[in-house]
């Protein structure tokens, strides 16, 4: 069975490990946030590459996309 590493941060002080983490916490939220992002853009590409080339799916080299559209009638 393989030994976990061992935890640095067992040593140190409280207030280091509050910044410590909280640093890490903010740095994590700015990352998922540009990554939202990026995947968002590359959505709407894929969306219109789609259409313009009249596709549901798109095949990448180990990956395939499908697009999926869907009409919604909103009735009053």
């Amino acid at each position: 069975m393989e030994s976990l590493p061992p935890n640095e941060y067992l040593k140190e002080e409280g207030v280091v490990l509050v910044n410590r983490y909280a640093e890490l916490i903010e740095r994590k939220r700015i990352l998922n946030e540009d990554l939202d992002a990026e995947i968002s853009k590359l959505e709407d590409a894929l969306y219109a590459y789609g259409e313009r080339e009249h596709l549901e799916t798109i095949v990448g080299i180990d990956h395939i996309a499908r697009i999926k559209t869907e009409r919604k009638e909103n009735i009053p």
